[in-house]
């Protein structure tokens, strides 16, 4: 039960305004060397003290430090090194830098879907991150299959109506207006009206069209 209330948590602030999910290795990263770790969580605790007094160069020094320890400890798969590239992105996009936020991102998700056993919440927060940083930078054609991925994920944790829930859907009908796909958009807003999944009555309303019109 307390590892689920944990990812649930970690959940929570992938999907919140917050784009940061600080230390959050001491949930997603398997034990190893007592020495190394101690040595991490400093430096993270360190690039983290910094990202809150908006010392944002010196927090990406910080992060910078910590990602070569991360990788020359554990190597370039492990999740630690796919948090910290996290937060890097997250401190590049909230000095308004998305076009340096993505290809961290990007690296963090590839890493996060490489372990033997992803975790939702992780995968979750690479995914939101790195479709709002598309969002930011104008790419919605690269942005609208992320948040097609993300939403199936947020709806396994949450009711339809959940804030989580609602907020994902917000993005992801501006991506899909800014694409001409004002149809699909008001489709899953009619969707979360009605209290259902709602990826699930998208597909199902775009195979069928017309049955879901006579609906």
């Amino acid at each position: 039960m307390k590892r689920t209330q944990t990812t649930i948590n970690l959940m929570s602030i992938a999907v919140s305004g917050l784009l940061c999910c600080l230390m959050a290795w001491a949930v997603e990263a398997p034990p190893n060397q007592p020495g190394q770790d101690q040595a991490l969580e400093k430096l993270t605790v360190q690039y983290t003290q910094l990202f809150q007094k908006k010392s944002y160069a010196l927090a990406i020094a910080a992060a910078q430090q910590a990602l070569a320890l991360a990788e020359q400890a554990y190597g370039t798969s492990d999740s630690r090194g796919a948090q910290i590239l996290n937060d890097m992105g997250a401190i590049h996009a909230l000095e308004g830098h998305s076009n340096q936020a993505i290809p961290l991102y990007q690296r963090a998700l590839s890493i996060r879907e490489s372990q033997p056993a992803p975790d939702d919440a992780a995968i979750a927060q690479s995914l939101n991150n790195l479709a709002k940083s598309n969002s930011d930078q104008g790419h919605w054609a690269d942005a609208e299959p992320l948040y097609a991925r993300l939403l199936p994920i947020i709806e396994r944790h949450y009711p339809p109506t959940d804030p989580h829930v609602l907020e994902v859907v917000h993005q992801y009908t501006d991506c899909l207006r800014a694409l001409g796909k004002a149809d699909e958009a008001t489709l899953l807003e009619t969707n979360i009206q009605k209290g259902g999944q709602v990826m699930q009555g998208l597909q199902e309303a775009i195979e069928s069209p017309s049955s879901a019109q006579g609906k």
